[in-house]
């Protein structure tokens, strides 16, 4: 994702003179995060532990609950065998939340050691920044 969708848009905002002029002390900076991310990204994508079916595009959007008791989630197109890290805990916006998702990830045999769980949240959450912002507005 990095190499194919952010790259090629942050070599051309580079490449705008007003862009430099405004944000050039500050690129270097980010070249080294977004470095660093996809590094990092690494551990999650090999972490066996957390691989699974995933949606890969969980969004408002693609969950519809019925009669306010069942969710129904669509738009399957990107699914694919990956870490959970990269879906649904990424949607999760408050601790009590994250805490009820691990716990039914544990309700069905997948554990994961505090430490571990919050490395994986961390990683991923960063590279879900890049993600996003590197979807193309049509």
């Amino acid at each position: 994702m990095i190499y194919e969708r952010w790259k090629p848009q942050w070599q051309a905002a580079k490449g705008n003179e007003q862009f430099r002029a405004t944000f050039g002390e500050y690129i270097p900076l980010v070249e080294a995060v977004a470095n660093t991310i996809s590094v990092d990204i690494q551990y999650v994508i090999k972490d066996e532990s957390s691989q699974t079916l995933i949606h890969n595009d969980l969004n408002p959007g693609n969950v519809l609950v019925h009669n306010n008791t069942d969710v129904i989630f669509i738009d399957w197109e990107e699914a694919r065998y990956g870490s959970l890290f990269l879906d649904i805990p990424l949607r999760c916006g408050t601790s009590e939340q994250i805490e009820e998702y691990r716990g039914l990830l544990a309700a069905n045999t997948m554990e994961f050691a505090d430490n571990h769980f919050n490395q994986m949240y961390t990683i991923a959450s960063r590279y879900l920044g890049l993600r996003y912002m590197s979807k193309q507005v049509v």
